[in-house]
């Protein structure tokens, strides 16, 4: 399903409509009050083509989906992409990454923050995880963790208040922003475990874009935007609009 953005255009126009690939993933990816995507990852994403006078058409995917489709050339680009040898086959990673990390926390209910102290207590619960999404190495490859995928963010949220899962995984902004918007503060929290490290997140071109042979420009303009303060500027100024609107 597509979504049509601010800067939406015809289809036909395809040297002109750049097809981003969109699941929502607060407070990088939302969608506002009117239905139209926004967040940090958005508001950035409109600063790098202003530039390029690119148009954007939003097509709403599950972030598994989404990789398939930017493998087959159906859509263009994507944003909050960890680089991996598998990915790197066919996608242009936009440098520099526009974040250099991803804090990987385990949310748990308020009482159970003991629960998890150390990796090896993962093996022994359920931990609620994004359908087709990567952590970190550690966690993604150890087969004796029992995870539970599902498409969309909330459930896991859902899941754990039903007590189905023990905990779920979510980057630290994204799980405090869904929390907080909810109201349950109260009722989870943090688990002391949590993996914080450096990890470069990236936007990203499929190498069958139409636009792949401006790969050097969409660099050299997010180099600029991340240089100026201007990435940061829109980082600060969505988060403090979004707190001042619960």
């Amino acid at each position: 399903m597509a979504i049509m953005g601010l800067l939406a255009a015809p289809t036909h126009a395809r040297d002109s409509v750049l097809r981003i690939g969109f699941s929502e993933h607060p407070p990088a990816k939302i969608l506002n009050a009117h239905g139209l995507p926004d967040g940090v990852d958005i508001r950035l994403l409109r600063a790098l083509t202003e530039q390029l006078d690119l148009k954007l058409e939003f097509h709403h995917v599950p972030f598994k989906r989404g990789l398939k489709m930017m493998e087959n050339g159906e859509i263009d680009l994507m944003t909050g992409v960890l680089k991996r040898p598998d990915r790197e086959k066919y996608l242009h990673f936009i440098e520099p990454a526009y974040k250099n990390k991803s804090n990987k926390i385990f949310f748990v209910l308020k009482g159970n923050e003991h629960l998890i102290t150390r990796h090896e207590d993962l093996r022994t619960l359920r931990i609620g995880t994004g359908l087709g999404a990567s952590y970190y190495p550690e966690f993604d490859n150890d087969k004796r963790i029992r995870k539970d995928p599902v498409a969309n963010a909330d459930l896991n949220i859902r899941m754990l208040l039903a007590e189905r899962i023990d905990a779920f995984i979510m980057t630290e902004s994204a799980g405090d922003y869904r929390i907080a918007r909810l109201g349950l503060s109260d009722k989870i929290t943090k688990a002391d475990f949590a993996h914080r490290d450096q990890q470069n997140v990236y936007m990203v071109l499929s190498k069958k874009s139409v636009f792949a042979h401006r790969l050097g420009e969409f660099n050299e303009i997010m180099n600029n935007l991340i240089q100026d303060g201007t990435a940061d500027q829109i980082r600060t100024h969505f988060l403090k609009t979004a707190e001042e609107s619960r």
